[in-house]
């Protein structure tokens, strides 16, 4: 005899003994047990939910363990990918993960060539962009007037203001507005229109009417303010020197891509992919250096001395800290074994939503050492601030040069601190556009 044959007769044997009172004592229990069954399912619930709110509230924690034990998470038609060399190489292969933008820059401007593949078109775009947005006119268009104005703001503070609403969120615009030969209608209107514009092209992966309705009557505002920018300077062509400028000799010159339409676009760009981060840059950096108090002193030592290098690199260790964007979409266009070479190789099938996180990348203990500290001796390719690649952010030069000198007016004050209570506290919309940050400040100090 089997032991199950011998178990089971037992079983029999116990069951023909059970009378009535136990068999009530079983439904007892049976009854017991569907009510904790319930009670169950309903912790459970709770308890999902209050997990998705930590997965939210403590995504550093979550990619440290990630980039230990899964690198690259495939499930479904999404992929999280958290390592700094898996990163870099999902961003360099443009074709291969191609940005979904693409089809919102058309929609936003008639032109979205720059958003692609690496085409003959996209070329000729990015080169256009590149003669007339000249990096050799930064230091004198773009960094001594953003330097110069920001200081005039500070000194007119008197010890308190705001840092967004009254310096980042403004300051930019005009002085990027300037050199591309784009007046603001009103001001604020360039922010409002780039604001709105920028959530729907780099935000909205879902394509939520909800925002997408209003962006795009934002668009045709925008644009049909640049339209008539660039008819008015048509008829007054006595300058030449800003952006707008150059773009027009070159369309009087028969150059392709120099029509109207690609002067639209490439102005609107620069607009709302440049100038919109700038303000974002800057109160993200500030405030992570008010959690770092010995990286913040350090940082202002080297602003009243004018240390404009050492300044910059206490800006972007900040925002490696407190990243402008936690990570970048693509789209697999084909079939693709990433981390070829590793144990941690995975395919990527084609038609999947990849998502590469920048701030996981930057903090990557893996290829970066003391990788949560504040030092400013790193390597310049450790920093995806713009992206990588195909796709690496225009703005990334003026970025550079811009940011320090924002902040260096303000760093340079004595007993530089966040203002009192809620005030003080960096205030976020949409999880991503800010909007306050109050600071307080004593005189300006000598070298």
């Amino acid at each position: 005899m089997s032991l199950l044959s011998y178990l089971k007769g037992k079983y029999d044997d116990v069951a023909e003994r059970l009378d009535e009172s136990s068999k009530d004592v079983r439904e007892d229990i049976s009854e017991v047990v569907s009510r904790g069954l319930s009670t169950v399912r309903e912790d459970l619930d709770g308890l999902t939910a209050k997990l998705k709110g930590l997965a939210f509230e403590h995504t550093d924690e979550i990619f440290a363990i990630l980039r230990r034990i899964r690198p690259i998470v495939v499930h479904k038609d999404v992929a999280i990918i958290t390592r700094f060399d898996d990163v870099q190489e999902v961003l360099a292969l443009g074709d291969v993960f191609q940005t979904l933008y693409e089809p919102k820059l058309q929609a936003v401007s008639g032109r979205g060539a720059v958003g692609g593949p690496n085409t003959a078109e996209y070329m000729r775009d990015a080169s256009l962009m590149r003669l007339t947005f000249r990096r050799e006119d930064i230091e004198a268009r773009i960094a001594a007037p953003t330097l110069e104005r920001a200081a005039a703001i500070v000194d007119a503070a008197e010890g308190t203001f705001d840092l967004v609403a009254d310096l980042a969120g403004v300051l930019p615009l005009q002085v990027i507005g300037e050199y591309i030969g784009l007046p603001d209608p009103q001001p604020g209107q360039l922010a409002c229109w780039a604001e709105s514009i920028f959530r729907y092209v780099f935000g909205d992966i879902n394509d939520d009417p909800a925002v997408s309705e209003p962006s795009l009557a934002a668009a045709a505002e925008f644009a049909a303010h640049v339209d008539a920018t660039i008819a008015a300077r048509k008829l007054d062509r006595r300058d030449d020197s800003d952006v707008l400028g150059r773009l027009l000799r070159l369309q009087e010159l028969g150059q392709p891509g120099a029509d109207d339409l690609s002067i639209r676009s490439t102005l609107m760009i620069y607009v709302y992919g440049t100038a919109t981060l700038m303000a974002r840059s800057a109160a993200l950096a500030l405030d992570e250096l008010f959690r770092h108090p010995e990286a913040l002193a350090k940082a202002q030592r080297a602003a009243r001395a004018g240390e404009l290098d050492t300044v910059r690199a206490y800006v972007w260790e900040a925002l490696r800290l407190n990243p402008i964007n936690p990570g970048l979409f693509r789209r697999a266009t084909e079939d693709y074994r990433l981390s070829q070479g590793n144990r941690r190789v995975t395919l990527i099938p084609k038609g999947t939503l990849v998502f590469a996180s920048l701030a996981s990348a930057m903090v990557d203990s893996f290829e970066l050492d003391d990788a949560t500290s504040i030092r400013v001796d790193r390597p310049d390719y450790h920093y995806m601030h713009f992206g990588h690649g195909l796709h690496e952010c225009f703005g990334r030069f003026v970025g550079q040069a811009m940011l320090p000198r924002l902040l260096i007016p303000v760093l340079a004050r004595a007993d530089l601190r966040r203002a009192e209570g809620d005030a003080g506290e960096l205030e976020i919309s949409d999880g991503f556009y800010p909007r306050h940050l109050r600071v307080e400040f004593g005189p300006s100090c000598a070298s």
